[in-house]
């Protein structure tokens, strides 16, 4: 894909667009892009040389005149600008596509960081692992990170890492020399339709890994394990190294005595090959919960089959403050600290909350929840309410709507008695706007209180106004 001058993206401002853009333009080719509204992401990337049109429209094919045009999955086929990039014989492809033949690119060792959790975080731990170790990657993260100052890394190497999603699929564009599973727990399935839909995807991705190549995959997770073993079976010249936190693996990455001091996880963690312990290495992180832990060690595996040191990587890890979004620090008013999380899945706020209570012992929790999309609402309701019954009181904010148009019957109240179901004893409240959920927050919380807006929306707005009143 070397003879691509002009490149040309809608939905530039979006993350993982962005991110596309800005290695684009780090090869000097020609960038322009569009989206729907002005944003600080659009006034950086025009900072770094794209040119960047507010809205969509048909004329900008004529305007930018470029050779190839990438779309994201909320674009539908029948767009004017598509429609006009096909008539003008410009080359249209899906972000997926166009993410693969970016890395195809890279010489390698290439490195996808799949799983239904802890992608984001994971990625972000082999960033800062092998950016310490002096390796020097790219790396693509589906999260803000602070110490890139954004969501992608540049660098020299062939070393190329990215956050690979799986919903829509997209996913299967990716060919990797080296794959991370962290979990294949069912998720989208407005997309898939059923678990098992969901699990055969990520074997699909995992059966697109390159010859020769490595699976590393969490232990801990039956359905991750079930990949993996489905796997070995199609392809047994793809190497496996699971990880985990619990189980006396023979082979692979474990770590043991996991802790909480002040504030910090340490664990000791061991790479055992066969019957021996290959080596011995000390883990501390300032990010919470065992689910941490494993991620950390998903990182340390890529570390090793990237060729960097190790222990480096190691210490690194002590360093690592998480990506956005993730269990991030908003703030503190009147002795209530308040922190965000993107968890919005039962599986993932179940681990957050237990992370916190680990924590944070003692506290009194209160959690904002917004659910994300009505679909995943209706099939995890249950799932939601058994979850977030673990916290001492919950505000459930409106549903977030994102790509639906279609509420399909599903409101919030019907989590909120979801819940009182679950625990009657438990206080359940549903705030319709903002104002009233920071009202609840001004009004039910005292010093000593931990909240946690929790959610893949932007209920992130209320913890940060509680805040700021």
């Amino acid at each position: 894909m070397t003879e691509r001058r002009s490149v040309h993206l809608m939905g530039i401002g979006g993350i993982g667009v962005s991110a596309l853009a800005r290695i684009s333009l780090s090869r000097g080719w020609r960038v322009t892009g569009c989206d729907r509204s002005e944003s600080p992401l659009l006034a950086k990337l025009r900072d770094e040389g794209a040119e960047i049109a507010v809205g969509h429209g048909a004329d900008h094919v004529s305007r930018f005149r470029p050779d190839l045009l990438i779309y994201t999955a909320a674009v539908p086929e029948a767009h004017p600008e598509l429609h006009a990039a096909r008539m003008a014989g410009v080359e249209v492809v899906g972000r997926a596509e166009y993410l693969g033949r970016l890395m195809a690119d890279h010489p390698g060792p290439r490195v996808s960081v799949a799983g239904s959790h802890g992608k984001s975080t994971t990625t972000g731990m082999v960033t800062c692992a092998l950016s310490a170790a002096g390796i020097d990657p790219t790396c693509l993260i589906g999260a803000e990170y602070r110490p890139i100052a954004g969501n992608v890394r540049l660098g020299a190497s062939g070393v190329f890492v990215t956050e690979s999603c799986e919903a829509y699929s997209s996913f299967h564009a990716l060919r990797p020399d080296v794959a991370v599973l962290t979990s294949a727990d069912a998720d989208h399935l407005d997309h898939y339709g059923t678990a098992e839909a969901v699990l055969a995807s990520f074997v699909r991705f995992c059966e697109g890994i390159s010859r020769g190549g490595k699976l590393i995959y969490c232990a801990d997770d039956p359905s991750a394990v079930e990949v993996a073993r489905r796997v070995a079976a199609t392809r047994p010249d793809v190497s496996q190294t699971p990880y985990s936190s619990v189980a006396a693996l023979d082979d692979g990455w474990i770590a043991v005595g996991a802790s909480q001091q002040e504030g910090r996880t340490a664990a000791a963690v061991i790479r055992r090959v066969g019957a021996g312990d290959l080596r011995h290495v000390p883990l501390t992180l300032r990010v919470p919960g065992e689910y941490n832990v494993r991620n950390a060690l998903a990182a340390l595996a890529v570390s090793e089959a990237c060729g960097a040191d190790v222990d480096v990587a190691a210490q690194a890890l002590a360093t690592f403050a998480g990506v956005g979004r993730r269990f991030e620090l908003v703030g503190e008013r009147a002795g209530v600290e308040v922190w965000d999380d993107y968890a919005h899945h039962p599986t993932e706020i179940s681990a957050l909350l237990g992370g916190v209570r680990t924590r944070r012992p003692g506290r009194r929790l209160v959690v904002v929840f917004q659910p994300h999309l009505y679909s995943r609402t209706r099939d995890f309701m249950q799932g939601f309410a058994e979850a977030l019954a673990a916290a001492d009181m919950v505000i459930i904010d409106r549903i977030y709507a994102a790509r639906e148009p279609d509420t399909m019957g599903v409101h919030g109240s019907h989590l909120v008695a979801a819940i009182g179901a679950v625990n009657p004893d438990k206080t359940v409240l549903y705030a319709d706007t903002d104002a009233e959920a920071v009202g609840y927050l001004r009004r039910l919380t005292r010093a000593g209180d931990v909240v946690l807006t929790v959610g893949a929306g932007d209920v992130d707005a209320i913890g940060r106004a509680f805040v700021a009143a």
